[in-house]
């Protein structure tokens, strides 16, 4: 589950992913479409078209029917033309996962705490739903520095979190 930049880690082990006879399920949602066209060829060689759910969510271009389609057809990756909640998208591939006859499997999780929230919500309703597969999360939260409007007046101040 990766919000925007965070597909930055997944870029990295995605080839080892597979090179090790593993299958990676993909839930990538982003406000910018010229993040997916950059990426999508990276990461197609990786991943099964059936097993990618990704949303453009806003930014320039951004509703799901404007993206340019020429990186999803060179990539075989297309964003989707609707919405689903991470929650639903773990809990569902956790069915289908519980069906292949896989019993544990690694959620790896790279974006803002909201997304977080909603992936570790779809691992307790997995857990519920379908109890033969054991899901373990790895978080990797991150949150953006405000804008810097504040910067030069003497308010802004850096908090650690």
């Amino acid at each position: 589950v990766i919000g925007g930049v965070g597909i930055t880690p997944v870029l990295s082990v995605a080839s080892e992913l597979k090179a090790t006879g593993n299958r990676g399920h993909l839930f990538w949602s982003l406000r910018s479409s010229k993040l997916f066209q950059h990426c999508a060829p990276r990461l197609s060689p990786h991943f099964e078209r059936s097993d990618c759910h990704i949303q453009i969510t806003g930014g320039t271009g951004g509703s799901p029917q404007a993206w340019s389609s020429t990186a999803a057809e060179e990539s075989g990756l297309a964003p989707a033309k609707d919405r689903w909640s991470p929650t639903a998208w773990v809990a569902e591939t956790a069915g289908r996962l519980e069906k292949a006859g896989t019993s544990a499997a690694l959620v790896f999780f790279c974006g803002p705490p909201g997304l977080a929230t909603a992936a570790r919500a779809g691992i307790t309703l997995a857990a519920k739903e379908h109890p033969g597969v054991r899901l373990h999360m790895h978080e990797e939260t991150f949150r953006f520095i405000p804008s810097c409007g504040e910067c030069g007046t003497g308010k802004a101040r850096r908090t650690a979190s």
